[in-house]
């Protein structure tokens, strides 16, 4: 492996040679290594219509920290890739994303009590004597509130963004204790990935969710929101992509879709035997609303 301190000039430079060193990348002195910028696009869409542009020796490598492509071929073939690379990432539209959180709660409580309990005893000139009930007392409230958050990003079709990042857990084995579950399914460079657990310097670890907007042919938005675990090692920084707890939709641009909801409801009541107070009733219930908005942005 690399180490994670070399520049990513250094790096990518390193990668072209240790490939055309090993074979997978044979460059003649009638060759070209070039790396194209992948933009809003995937590996898999590029390396599609790219595939009849390549000689029969040519060779196109995904470089996924960069979302670009290493191209070894002839330099006509890769004159011809860039330029239709090019053409296909002009295209592509970015896409503003709003989240809505709408949250309602609602506390209501009712008591009803004496002042002056006629169980407490009084003490007075030497005499002790039960006290007159002076009054009744019953009282209910009720609270309301409303609180409305929302967030809004912007990124390119086929593109992930950040919607918030957690803290970081400096425990590995409760992170790997999760992951590792046989229901889990996890990707790694858009590949799936079983985890296995061996001896590795796990640092940093972290959690982020993700949001992805990808534009269909049919003018609908497909918006996938997903966690990815984040992690470090000597080697550099890695992520793991949870698709098992993937959330898709698909939008109308410009509508709010829901696609979340929280309930919480709590109430008790309560009877004192001694005090001022003989009844309380106190119930608290929340709701919260998650919808999505995505708008195309050209």
């Amino acid at each position: 492996m690399f180490p994670y301190y070399l520049s990513m000039k250094k790096f990518i430079a390193f990668l072209a040679l240790f490939l055309i060193s090993g074979g997978l990348l044979t460059q003649a002195a009638d060759r070209e290594v070039k790396i194209i910028s992948l933009g809003g696009i995937d590996f898999a869409t590029a390396q599609a219509i790219s595939q009849d542009l390549l000689s029969p020796d040519g060779r196109m490598v995904y470089i996924s920290s960069q979302r670009a492509v290493l191209i070894n071929d002839y330099p006509d073939n890769v004159a011809a890739i860039e330029a239709l690379l090019g053409q296909v990432t002009a295209a592509t539209p970015n896409i503003r994303i709003t989240l809505s959180f709408a949250g309602q709660q609602r506390t209501q409580s009712h008591g009803f009590g004496i002042s002056g309990a006629p169980w407490q005893v009084r003490t007075g000139s030497g005499r002790a004597g039960w006290p007159r009930v002076e009054e009744f007392e019953l009282n209910a409230q009720r609270t309301d509130a409303f609180r409305n958050t929302a967030m809004t990003l912007m990124t390119l079709s086929g593109n992930t963004a950040t919607i918030w990042v957690g803290r970081e857990e400096p425990e590995w084995r409760v992170v790997e204790a999760f992951i590792s579950r046989p229901d889990i399914v996890l990707t790694r460079n858009g590949q799936p990935f079983i985890w296995q657990a061996y001896e590795r310097t796990i640092q940093r670890v972290g959690a982020e969710m993700m949001i992805q907007p990808r534009l269909l042919a049919n003018g609908l938005v497909e918006v996938n929101v997903f966690p990815r675990v984040t992690y470090r090692t000597p080697e550099g920084s890695e992520h793991l992509d949870v698709e098992t707890l993937k959330t898709t939709v698909i939008v109308a641009p410009g509508r709010d879709v829901p696609i979340g909801q929280n309930i919480r409801e709590h109430s008790e009541r309560l009877r004192s035997l001694f005090g001022p107070a003989f009844f309380t009733d106190a119930s608290h219930r929340s709701l919260l609303d998650i919808t999505v908005r995505a708008e195309v942005v050209r």
